[in-house]
């Protein structure tokens, strides 16, 4: 059974910084889609949500990234893509993504301690 992915992921918030960031387009530089856009986490690992690891890329391009074989490649590819991306964010938007990274720890941390609180209360049944 697939995790849920984290809070913040599934934010609206958090969605449209991303969808400003990079512009409502397909981030792969061969690609100029603007339909069926999805946040992809660079890294393929979907709790980390840091906003330099999720990048917006067309149904088509997100399908590319999970091919076995070239799994490594579009790693690497889009990791640079962000690099780049983030030397020239200005500083609004760079405030914008430390603010979703403050966001995403105390929400990480009112989970953990809603889970932990239902545990004593569980035992104590």
């Amino acid at each position: 059974m697939d995790r849920e992915y984290p809070l913040i992921f599934r934010r609206d918030i958090y969605t449209d910084f991303i969808l400003e960031r990079d512009n409502y387009v397909c981030q792969n530089p061969a690609c100029s889609n603007i339909d069926h856009l999805e946040k992809h986490h660079i890294d393929h690992d979907k709790y980390n949500c840091d906003t330099r690891n999720v990048i917006l890329l067309c149904h088509v391009c997100h399908n590319r990234t999970n091919r076995l074989e070239e799994k490594e490649f579009w790693i690497k590819f889009y990791q640079q893509i962000m690099v780049a991306k983030y030397k020239k964010l200005s500083n609004y938007m760079k405030y914008k993504a430390n603010y979703l990274m403050v966001l995403n720890d105390y929400l990480v941390a009112q989970e953990r301690l809603k889970r932990e609180y239902k545990i004593k209360l569980d035992k104590t049944k």
